[in-house]
């Protein structure tokens, strides 16, 4: 195992495919090099948060910019940015069944909060708390717009974490593969090779077959039981020579990568839940550093306060052991049972470092506590309903001290709850040396953030379908309102430009090579008008081998606004899987209407379909929509067939209209050697409402069935 920040921290350099667009009616533009050198400098800018209530403590959310003001150092400061956030909370019933994912992303959802899940080197016995009780925040308290990533700050299978996204269902899983890294009870002595009978890592391999058949309490009260045995063994396994110091330097270095990473999303309160038992450092002593290194680790979680206090990141340290029953909160932990300074070696000293680091970043710590919906309420409550005010600081700090800041409201009886200042990092940075890229900045900053950028209205969709042994052939379609794009009247055309940049990151955190595309766009009236109902389609194609991925798109104009979105992506093992069923591309007869750009000499689907394929997934009751898919089947069996079937169910479930196909198995009609399927569904006489395009496969001869679900909707 290696040590990891998950790597969207990581900086873009996007390998590009510079390409030709094609459409009717545009002209063709083509990309120039991206080879040249920048440098992007440091700023010296402060965000916060304030609460502001009135006497009974309700929030008040009718404010301007005009009715704050800010001092730093005492000295008025004047306010170079603001906003209101105010996301209302809706409590989150935990499903019970299965819903169904859209398979179409957009970036113009109502705004939502920011959660990044920190998992820090926690003990093989507290995974199963860890997993209760992070799906209990998940499933009662993630709303429907809010999103999350799910991060490794010590060591654990990279593949284990899970990118920002809105989609629970993902987040579910990514908790579900949780091993919480890895205290310093699996970090065993020389010679040892196999854990001894009764051992805490023999019991938590003993109790997972079991952790099914028990409720969460039980679990719950199962895995302190366990926990507390293990910090009373005085014959733990000891840490190897330095590996404490080691741990502890590279754990303040992951930590401080993601709040400086978190602080870089602007305009937002950020929150990231860091689960651990313990920082292993003081945060005064970080607090009180002037100038001089008293250790790595220390300067790292000086640099982690710094960037959260000056870019509004709250840190909600998590201790998942939760309440300690009959445990004396002074009892020295035995020493080399996790890989932490002496500092804070009892209980009492971890949870005072943990509040420590909630109060100075503005959070509160979870710690000895069993009240989890409470807290989790709490939580949610506080990045609900807030102003956010920004400044850039009068004289550059680097000193490394503590800034007091406050934060004052004009209208009387009102009170603000805010920060009470920031701390300055040690010293300046060397300014950051990225590429030049002729892509717009709005554009490259864009593609870079985590989250969905709403600046131009985007949607997306993708389908991937077999292609070479090794690879499958993802057919893209990214979708712009067009409004969005500043488009100007020239020569009786409505012209302008058009960058799309698309970039895929496998589970591990790895960036592949991306695409970048760059279109002129010459409209005519009618076809503006019909544009601003239907938008710009752009498809491509991307070859990526079997795993899981998230694409993220990125677009606009040249000068103005850009957005971007991200799209969760799971490909299959095609030519080992016994039976696969592919993406589903959906079309319509008024698809064709839309302005289709095909920016490469790839044309995904050409012929397919009876138009090009689209992400909308809103239909006229008039119109026809049309669907193509392909099954593949591998191993050898005797002559049977592939059945193919459909249905158009409504919300209820009743059945609207069902379309079947068969094909023997003797004759493939794909190019890969699977069976291709177009089915058009009428929408005659269906009522507007919700439906469900039900789609199965089944193999006669090995008895197996694959199903997706597309959920639509009728106008």
């Amino acid at each position: 195992m290696k040590f990891r920040v998950w790597a969207v921290l990581v900086a873009v350099i996007l390998t590009v495919v510079a390409g030709r667009a094609q459409q009717i009616p545009t002209q063709q533009q083509t990309s120039p090099s991206i080879d040249t050198p920048v440098f992007r400098a440091n700023v010296d800018a402060v965000e916060l948060d304030a609460f502001v209530v009135d006497a009974a403590g309700n929030p008040v959310t009718d404010l301007t910019v005009e009715d704050f003001e800010i001092l730093e150092d005492g000295r008025p400061q004047p306010i170079t940015s603001f906003g209101l956030i105010d996301i209302p909370i809706e409590r989150v019933e935990a499903p019970t069944v299965s819903r169904v994912i859209a398979d179409v992303r957009s970036n113009q959802q109502p705004e939502g909060r920011i959660y990044l899940i920190a998992v820090d080197e926690i003990s093989p016995s507290l995974v199963g708390l860890l997993r209760v009780r992070l799906r209990q925040f998940v499933e009662e308290h993630f709303g429907p717009n809010d999103t999350a990533a799910i991060v490794y700050v010590g060591r654990g299978r990279s593949t284990d974490g899970q990118d920002f996204t809105s989609d629970r269902t993902l987040l579910l899983s990514s908790i579900d593969r949780l091993s919480g890294g890895f205290g310093a009870s699996d970090i065993q002595q020389v010679n040892r090779q196999v854990a001894p009978a009764g051992s805490a890592a023999a019991q938590m391999r003993d109790g997972e077959a079991a952790q099914a058949a028990v409720t969460p309490a039980q679990l719950m009260d199962q895995q302190i039981q366990a926990q507390q045995t293990q910090l009373n063994q005085s014959e733990s396994s000891t840490l190897l020579a330095g590996e404490g110091e080691y741990l502890l330097r590279q754990r303040m270095r992951s930590l401080r990568a993601l709040v400086e990473f978190m602080s870089g999303i602007g305009g937002r309160r950020k929150s990231i839940i860091y689960v651990t038992t313990g920082l292993g450092a003081t945060v005064y002593e970080a607090l009180d550093a002037n100038g001089g290194v008293r250790s790595v680790a220390i300067e790292d979680l000086h640099g982690a306060v710094a960037a959260a206090t000056r870019g509004n990141v709250t840190i909600y340290p998590f201790d998942p052991t939760g309440l300690a029953i009959s445990r004396d909160l002074t009892e020295q932990v035995v020493a080399d049972s996790d890989p932490l300074t002496e500092a804070s070696q009892t209980r009492i000293g971890r949870m005072q470092d943990l509040r420590s680091l909630a109060e100075t970043t503005g959070g509160f710590a979870i710690v000895d506590t069993s009240n989890y919906d409470e807290v989790f309420g709490r939580l949610v409550r506080e990045n609900s309903s807030y102003y956010v005010l920004g400044f850039s600081t009068s004289t550059s700090r680097t000193d490394g001290r503590f800034h007091p800041i406050q934060i004052r409201v004009k209208r009387p009886g009102l009170q603000v709850r805010s920060r009470g200042g920031y701390l300055a990092p040690l010293r300046r940075k060397t300014p950051i040396i990225t590429r030049a890229s002729t892509l717009s900045p709005t554009v490259t900053d864009a593609l870079q953030s985590p989250i969905s950028v709403s600046g131009v209205p985007i949607r997306m969709f993708a389908a991937p379908y077999k292609g070479t042994e090794s690879q499958a052939r993802v057919a893209i379609a990214v979708e712009f309102g067009v409004d969005g794009l500043g488009l100007v009247e020239r020569s009786g055309r409505l012209v302008g430009d058009l960058a799309l940049a698309l970039r895929p990151t496998t589970a591990d955190g790895r960036l592949l090579a991306g695409q970048r595309h760059e279109m002129a766009l010459a409209l005519k009236p009618g076809t503006f008008a019909t544009s601003r109902t239907r938008g710009i389609r752009v498809l491509t194609e991307m070859a990526l081998p079997p795993g899981r991925y998230q694409l993220r798109a990125a677009g606009g104009p040249t000068v103005g606004r850009a957005g971007s979105v991200t799209y969760d992506l799971e490909i299959p093992n095609y030519s080992k899987d016994p039976l696969s069923l592919s993406g589903i591309a959906l079309t319509s007869s008024s698809a064709k209407d839309t302005v289709t750009i095909w920016p490469g000499s790839a044309r995904p689907l050409d012929g397919r379909l009876p138009a090009p394929f689209t992400a909308a997934r809103e239909f006229g009751p008039d119109e026809t929509v049309t669907l193509y898919a392909e099954v593949y089947e591998n191993g050898k069996r005797a002559a049977h067939t592939i059945d193919f079937k459909v249905d158009l169910s409504s919300a209820a479930g009743r059945v609207m209209s069902t379309f079947t196909a068969q094909r023997p198995s003797s004759q493939p009609t794909g190019s890969t050697g699977g069976y291709s399927f177009t089915a058009p569904i009428k929408l005659a006489n269906v009522e507007p409402g919700d439906y469900l395009l039900h789609v199965e496969a089944r193999s006669t001869a090995a008895k197996l069935t694959v199903t997706k679900d597309i959920p639509i909707r009728v106008r």
